[in-house]
């Protein structure tokens, strides 16, 4: 496929770059675990995320989140539009990582969500404009619009959550008390914080807890808190300045041989390994 190049390129430090998808974008990985949020501009492009196939037709978006695996398997040249962001403009709001498991169960946004859908791809199309026209503070208008995104489908994602969850699941009030011991968690994963704390924060017992934050994330206490903590590890980990048993202690862990472990669990790499392909991606 012949590459379309964007008139006006992203600069270097930019998090934030966009693309016709299959130009040289769909390669970049400057970035840990980039986002990409895809807007159709043709009909006839299918795209494969996390092993499932997707079909999108003009105007549909495509939203596919840090860390997932992404495949292009049919596309007309400038076909769909691509916003692709460092994970960073995620984890650095802790508010945004506070509902970030409501955020990744939203995938395609179609006719059956045109509300959300059209909402997005307008905040799409004017980050692209700005961009494009790259006036004064425009890496800082996109941002804006990166976060605006992030915010009204994770409203969405929460309103369908909370319906289902009031009727199956927990009630109202107890869904509360799990949004305050998610944002808890956020705010003091570097520190040492055990679910008994968080549970007594809340006020419920340790027991009734567990049983209820699984069924709100969807995981377990420990596996949420070091999901949290390996995030923040993640930005710590790009000032070359800060040893890695620096970036332990300040991510939240008590030990280098556990960071190592729970590191390489949900990244896939040693946190050495890391910072080497992180220096090499933002050399490129």
């Amino acid at each position: 496929m012949k590459k379309t190049k964007i008139k006006t390129p992203s600069p270097p430090n930019s998090r934030f770059e966009f693309g016709y998808l299959g130009d040289e974008l769909t390669a970049d990985q400057r970035w840990h675990m980039p986002a990409r949020f895809i807007l159709a501009r043709k009909n006839r492009i299918k795209l494969r995320v996390e092993g499932k196939e997707y079909a999108l037709s003009a105007g549909n978006v495509l939203l596919v989140w840090p860390g997932e695996e992404f495949e292009i398997l049919t596309v007309p040249r400038e076909g769909a539009l691509a916003l692709q962001f460092s994970s960073s403009c995620i984890t650095e709001c802790d508010d945004i990582c506070t509902v970030y498991h409501y955020l990744n169960t939203v995938r395609l946004l179609d006719d059956s969500q045109a509300e959300l859908r059209d909402t997005v791809s307008q905040f799409l199309l004017h980050a692209f404009k700005v961009e494009q026209d790259q006036e004064l503070f425009y890496e800082t208008r996109v941002r804006i619009d990166i976060l605006e995104i992030l915010i009204e489908v994770a409203k969405a994602a929460r309103e369908n959550s909370m319906k289902a969850q009031s009727v199956e699941i927990i009630s109202r009030n107890s869904a509360s008390k799990m949004e305050k011991a998610c944002s808890y968690i956020t705010a003091n994963c570097d520190k040492r914080i055990t679910q008994a704390e968080v549970a007594e924060n809340v006020g419920i017992s340790t027991f009734y807890f567990s049983r209820l934050f699984r069924q709100y994330t969807g995981k377990s206490f420990n596996d949420y808190l070091n999901e949290h903590r390996i995030q923040k590890a993640l930005m710590l980990l790009s000032n070359r300045r800060i040893s890695i048993q620096d970036v332990a202690v300040n991510s939240g862990f008590q030990s280098i041989s556990n960071f190592n472990k729970v590191f390489k669990k949900h990244v896939g790499c040693s946190p050495n390994e890391y910072r080497r392909i992180h220096e090499i991606r933002t050399r490129k």
